[in-house]
């Protein structure tokens, strides 16, 4: 369960933002509106909407009443961040800046609250795959043993999956063989894919696309038509 204040908080955070992003008088107007609207509908008192809109509107159209604040706060301010476990934290919170307070005079105490740790943040359940066959999202390299012949291509599936692609015989159904096996099959050389080479990597198919079509430029492997993925790049950033 939150606290009241954080949820009271949120509504000056809200506000803040809206202040901050819009320059225009009229949009900050309409903006304010509907961040009223979507308070009333996430079960906030009106009362407490307009009270603390109306404050917040007051400080920000009277900044000179805040001035003098400021200036006469000369307090060394120190915060202590405590994990928000249940309601009873805030109380001890507040004991805790008064008794502060009270005993060092020239000090501020600002108690933060943030959510616990949790168990699952401890243990990384998903272990890292280190079999290269067995990891996607990658860019790689397939050489030929007899000559400086190579491939660069990407995958988002299981490189080990891409890999049986392309060693796979042409058939009816797909009668275009694949660049290195076009060459096996032209030179009667033997292509490594034991050997295949893991290059990039990327979060996204965009990303792995961008990265290949680079390499490609980059190292020109004379297995790949390299106008077509410089093709493929102008389109992806373009």
């Amino acid at each position: 369960m939150t606290d009241r204040k954080y949820k009271i908080g949120l509504i000056y955070c809200l506000l803040d933002r809206i202040w901050k992003i819009c320059s225009d008088k009229k949009d900050r107007e309409l903006e304010v509106e509907k961040l009223k609207a979507i308070l009333a509908k996430n079960d906030y008192p009106s009362e407490i909407i307009k009270k603390e809109t109306e404050k917040f509107l007051k400080n920000r159209t009277n900044n000179s009443t805040e001035v003098p604040q400021i200036l006469a706060n000369d307090k060394a301010v120190k915060y202590l961040v405590l994990p928000h476990v249940n309601n009873k934290v805030i109380d001890y919170g507040k004991r805790l800046r008064i008794f502060v307070e009270s005993n060092f005079t020239n000090l501020e105490l600002k108690v933060v609250f943030v959510a616990p740790l949790e168990m699952r943040n401890l243990f990384k359940f998903k272990d890292k795959v280190t079999d290269k066959f067995k990891q996607s999202l990658v860019v790689y390299r397939i050489n030929c043993s007899n000559c400086k012949s190579f491939y660069i291509g990407k995958t988002e599936r299981i490189l080990g999956n891409r890999l049986k692609e392309h060693c796979r015989k042409p058939t009816a159904k797909t009668p275009n063989p694949n660049a290195p096996y076009k060459h096996s099959a032209q030179t009667g050389h033997d292509i490594d894919y034991e050997g295949i080479e893991i290059i990039d990597r990327a979060d996204s198919n965009f990303k792995l696309c961008i990265k290949e079509t680079l390499h490609i430029i980059e190292s020109k492997p004379d297995l790949n038509t390299l106008c077509k993925n410089e093709f493929d790049l102008k389109t992806l950033i373009f």
